[in-house]
């Protein structure tokens, strides 16, 4: 159910969704991380999350660039990384990196009951991301921000509009803005005071 995997230049410059979550941690270089329409520069120390059904595509913008990914199905955790929304963070010197570097140790000599190891170091490392992603979101008030509300509401409502006739999953919506589920559903409430299905 965890799968760790070592990259140079790597790229993913078909735009793609898997079935599982990646944790992308940028050992060296610089690259930019293309969700949706969305665009998020990425360099040494940077951790995404990217989460279920997400689409993207990672374009390298230098020679060195080199990552480790961290793949899982989603009940391997004990997390909910649907709020994650792929802007990265830098965690440099944080002891997250400690944790990835036990990860990919602890995988690469897979002794007994490393898998059950793993899903510990795991979600110790999505709470503590979790708390520094929120604690950085409220610092710059990424919720609601005027950007958000003039782009994609106006997206969502246009979405909206031309398929109604048609069945529309939250999921659909999702896709088309670049977000995940959980987190598109918390800011349209928030920057609008109405729910997707309202």
């Amino acid at each position: 159910p965890i799968v760790v995997v070592r990259s140079e230049n790597y790229a993913s410059i078909i735009e793609h969704s898997h079935d599982f979550v990646e944790i992308i941690y940028v050992q060296s270089g610089k690259a930019v991380n293309v969700v949706g329409s969305n665009a998020y520069k990425i360099s040494k120390g940077d951790v995404v999350i990217v989460p279920l059904c997400y689409s993207h595509y990672i374009r390298p913008e230098t020679d060195d660039f080199r990552i480790i990914n961290i793949i899982f199905y989603e009940s391997a955790v004990t997390f909910d990384t649907s709020s994650f929304d792929c802007r990265p963070i830098n965690i440099f010197n944080d002891k997250m990196l400690d944790i990835i570097r036990d990860i990919v140790e602890e995988y690469t000599k897979k002794q007994q009951d490393y898998v059950e190891v793993l899903k510990g170091y795991l979600n110790v490392f999505l709470r503590l991301f979790a708390r520094k992603w929120y604690n950085l979101q409220s610092k710059n008030e990424l919720i609601c921000r005027t950007d958000f509300t003039e782009e994609y509401i106006d997206k969502i409502v246009q979405y909206i509009t031309e398929n109604y006739k048609h069945v529309i999953l939250v999921e659909d919506i999702a896709g088309f803005v670049g977000f995940s589920k959980g987190y598109l559903q918390r800011m349209f409430k928030k920057c609008t005071g109405l729910t997707l299905v309202d």
